[in-house]
């Protein structure tokens, strides 16, 4: 990923609709789960805006592989940041209470995703949780996964295989971004009849009038996911534990 990519997020995680209600989608799964404090991994941190909501459920180590992310995400106070690749993680054993890991085994760096898993799977304590979210359908791939450097896009039934393959037992998985993702369509289709004269990826800042709009959309379809597993979105988002055989 591009070191501009980063500074956009940075600039945006708080304010557009898709960061916001994502990651309020996290905080609310997790919180349903943790009772107390806890030793917790963000797996590809990025620029560490999620490490550090994260901290209110405890001790929380961020780790990626990109300086520039790195960089941002220290500037936040977080106190543990680290460079290393989820593929090779620098911790022993049953190490973790909970990993996060968001956007980031799709990526073209992450050459074998199941041995990512496995690593993950590795680092965690026996009845530790795994949150996952990776990008879906092979259909909605468009400029954003150019500039994001995507390998590849996800369905639920694949990511299932791949968590059970790693040892995980899948908790609960789901499409996510449901209601939006006709609009993402139609966009897809645009930017391919525009081709090489559209570059850019899907995080840009929105008039705040339909940014709001889409925040309230995806918050209401967070509700959903509560009850509801959803049949195709944007984004899968699965919950996998530990459980030693």
């Amino acid at each position: 990923m591009h070191k501009s990519e980063y500074k956009r997020i940075e600039e945006l995680e708080n304010k557009h609709f898709w960061y916001r209600a994502m990651g309020e989608q996290v905080i609310e799964s997790i919180a349903s789960f943790v009772r107390k404090k806890k030793v917790i991994l963000d797996a590809g941190c990025g620029t560490g805006g999620m490490s550090l909501k994260l901290t209110r459920f405890g001790t929380v180590y961020a780790v990626d592989i990109n300086e520039t992310a790195l960089k941002f995400a220290q500037k936040k106070g977080l106190r543990h940041v680290i460079k290393a690749s989820v593929s090779e993680l620098p911790f022993q054993d049953d190490y973790f209470d909970l990993v996060v890991c968001l956007d980031v085994l799709y990526h073209k760096k992450v050459t074998d995703d199941t041995a990512a898993l496995k690593e993950l799977y590795r680092v965690l304590k026996p009845k530790g949780l795994l949150l996952l979210r990776l990008p879906a359908l092979e259909i909605l791939r468009g400029a954003h996964d150019i500039v994001v450097e995507t390998r590849h896009r996800y369905t639920t039934g694949e990511v299932g295989r791949k968590m059970k393959t790693s040892g995980f037992t899948v908790v609960g998985i789901s499409y996510a971004n449901m209601l939006l993702t006709v609009p993402l369509l139609i966009k897809r289709s645009l930017e391919r009849i525009k081709g090489k004269r559209y570059f850019h990826s899907d995080s840009h800042p929105l008039p705040l009038l339909i940014n709001e709009i889409f925040y309230l959309i995806l918050n209401c379809e967070n509700q959903l996911l509560k009850y509801i597993s959803l049949p195709f979105g944007s984004s899968v988002v699965a919950l996998g534990k530990k459980i030693p055989s």
